[in-house]
């Protein structure tokens, strides 16, 4: 198998495993034990399993998100590759991916410096089928420990404040809420979170 720059094998996108998004209420239920699932760091050559995962959040839950599948529906692949090698190498931004058996990309999380000592949350998604399992608590845990690592001192991140499950993700890891901001999540304000680190 062949290997990237940074030594790792590169498995051609087109025979990754994503889950099938059905409805929200006809989506079968599938229970992953949280150490049987692999959370890490983005690959740079995982451009195409980013698009496929970014678009299937932005699908799927279009009030979630401050970006629209419309818009990185038109990024170009190299947009994508530029923001997967970013992500994979970069002192500044990380993607963290969940990944189960069978090599399946069940969710993603973002985090990007925002100044010295402060960096956002962003993108946070896992599919639907997975959800109320702490699978999303893991997967945050380790964008947390990064920035942790980077010195960091606060995470803040933004959210709809009508997707109660989200807010009581970020808020069983410790976030505290700190008011609307100037962004919204489909027609809504949405609500800054903050995380002393």
């Amino acid at each position: 198998m062949p290997i990237d720059l940074n030594g790792y094998p590169i498995i051609d996108a087109k025979n990754y495993n994503f889950p099938t998004l059905k409805g929200k209420s006809g989506s079968p239920r599938h229970s992953y034990p949280v150490n049987e699932l692999c959370f890490r760091r983005i690959y740079a050559h995982e451009s195409e399993a980013l698009r496929h995962l970014r678009l299937q959040a932005l699908e799927s839950e279009p009030t979630a998100f401050l970006s629209t599948w419309e818009k990185e529906g038109s990024f170009t692949p190299a947009r994508w590759q530029e923001l997967c090698h970013k992500a994979a190498n970069s002192n500044e931004l990380a993607i963290f991916l969940c990944q189960g058996p069978n090599q399946k990309f069940l969710g993603m999380c973002g985090v990007q410096e925002k100044g010295r000592s402060t960096a956002e949350i962003w993108g946070v998604f896992l599919h639907p089928s997975c959800r109320g399992q702490g699978i999303s608590q893991s997967m945050l845990r380790q964008a947390i420990d990064w920035a942790r690592s980077r010195g960091i001192r606060e995470l803040v991140l933004e959210v709809n404040p009508d997707l109660t499950p989200a807010v009581r993700l970020y808020n069983s890891l410790g976030f505290q809420p700190v008011g609307e901001t100037r962004h919204c999540c489909g027609k809504k304000p949405a609500l800054g979170f903050k995380l002393p680190l």
